[in-house]
């Protein structure tokens, strides 16, 4: 007998004393992350097997749930459906019936179908979806840091200066004029 059927069968067991009703809650939430973990290992192995797949690039001939799936996955971060519709659509995806899906009709039909299908996608935020699969803390992409400085020129950052002192900072006249 797996570790899955196990857990299972702990579950089944009947609840005569508050210990049994521990044993239980701790067997529904070993076997809840045993499950998240073997579909991320499921999907990994996919990837693994078909790395055409992992990229994401090429949605033809998927229905609209699993190319959105495919999104999330390679995004590795929620995402509202307006992004996942550019991306479905940038993945050349198309609709069985027209050659040319409008990106509007695209996320009103992710934000209908991908409700639907909880075991796949929860709702994080207003039409902002995440897979099912990361459970409650779905993992965040680090953010990038910017390639130049936001104050770059000559002179000092004006930027750094502000909120350091409470007199207010004054530029000489001759240092912004433009003329």
């Amino acid at each position: 007998m797996n570790v899955k059927q196990e857990l299972q069968s702990a579950l089944g067991r009947p609840v005569q004393r508050p210990e049994d009703a521990e044993i239980a809650q701790e067997a529904a939430e070993l076997l809840g992350e045993y499950l998240r973990v073997e579909s991320r290992a499921d999907s990994l192995l996919r990837r693994l097997r078909r790395p055409e797949e992992s990229t994401g690039t090429d949605f033809r001939g998927l229905t609209l749930h699993e190319a959105a799936r495919r999104v999330l996955e390679a995004a590795g971060m929620p995402l509202h459906a307006r992004e996942i519709a550019a991306r479905i659509k940038a993945g050349g995806w198309r609709h069985p019936r027209s050659k040319h899906p409008r990106s509007d009709q695209m996320v009103f039909q992710l934000a209908a179908r991908l409700p639907r299908r909880p075991e796949i996608f929860q709702r994080v935020g207003p039409n902002t979806f995440a897979l099912t699969a990361w459970g409650d803390r779905p993992p965040t992409a680090k953010a990038s840091r910017p390639r130049t400085g936001l104050f770059a020129g000559p002179g000092t950052a004006v930027g750094r200066e502000i909120g350091e002192s409470d007199e207010p900072h004054v530029v000489p006249e001759s240092e912004w004029r433009s003329s």
